[in-house]
């Protein structure tokens, strides 16, 4: 046998056994399966997070969506419950004068001295009512008349009584956006909130006075941000009513409203006041607008 050193890979050392072997450079940096999806996993979301933080003009394409929290219904209707309905005959005038006005509304017409007069009547004892018992009274008789209005829409009521209950509120929906080939495509909230202005208008002359926080925010979000077509100052009145009522989009949707229209003065200030608050989508908006 030689006398030269050994060394323990070496393949003339008879003394190594496999066992003995050192590991091979294979072994050392061989990567299971599960840690292959981690380490991809983890530089997806490290390339995700960069491209976001890095500054890009990226111009939003659209408005924000109309967006309610999930007990926003039930907390109308649960205020609506607390209120006691008027009788005798002044409620009684108010809620025959509000029947009338909704069967007119789908006859072949009348005179205008006929609806003069019968609004005239109506109004005079709902300011009645209101004084003597407060607006609330009012409101109940409002609630009332929405206790009615899912049966109505679904054709649920003897027609007479439909008609008396709903007018032309169909005709008001499909004007607006919220049905689609005879089917209700708008929020509940948003439904009940047009119904609600519909009715304050004809007895009060004014559909957004006497609704709650909840319910402007349904009636101008829809007006405001829902896709249908809306004359121009509408649309900007709605925009800023939404946002009065804490309407959740409101600030995004006035600074693209404002873009839209040429206003990029007001729109870049709008979005640099948003990207202050850490928003990085709407900092990259900003940046998308075009230079004055």
């Amino acid at each position: 046998m030689s006398d030269r050193p050994v060394k323990a890979s070496d393949p003339d050392n008879p003394s190594q056994t496999p066992s003995q072997s050192a590991p091979s450079s294979t072994s050392r940096t061989r990567t299971t399966a599960s840690g292959t999806r981690l380490v991809l996993t983890v530089g997806a979301g490290a390339c995700a997070a960069l491209i976001l933080v890095v500054p890009r003009a990226v111009a939003p394409r659209e408005l924000p969506p109309l967006v309610f929290e999930p007990s926003a219904l039930a907390e109308i209707e649960a205020r609506d419950e607390t209120l006691r309905v008027p009788t005798g005959e002044l409620a009684d005038r108010v809620r025959r004068g509000v029947e009338a006005q909704g069967r007119a509304e789908v006859s072949e017409g009348e005179p205008v001295v006929a609806y003069e007069a019968r609004l005239r009547d109506l109004r005079e004892a709902a300011a009645e009512l209101a004084r003597t018992e407060g607006d609330e009274a009012i409101d109940a008789l409002r609630g009332e008349a929405l206790a009615e209005l899912p049966a109505a829409l679904a054709g649920e009521l003897p027609r007479a009584r439909e008609e008396a209950r709903l007018g032309s509120f169909p005709r008001m929906l499909e004007r607006y956006g919220a049905t689609r080939d005879g089917h209700v495509v708008a929020p509940e909230p948003v439904v009940r909130a047009l119904f609600a202005a519909r009715f304050d208008a004809i007895v009060r002359g004014d559909p957004v006075a006497r609704l709650s926080e909840l319910e402007r925010r349904a009636y101008w979000g829809w007006l405001a941000l829902s896709p249908q077509p809306v004359p121009n100052d509408l649309r900007e009145r709605a925009l800023r009513e939404h946002a009065r009522a804490g309407g959740w989009g409101s600030r995004e949707a006035l600074a693209i409203h404002a873009r839209d229209e040429g206003r990029g003065s007001e729109a870049e200030r709008r979005l640099g006041e948003l990207a202050a608050d850490g928003n990085l989508r709407l900092r990259n908006a900003a940046l998308a607008l075009p230079v004055e």
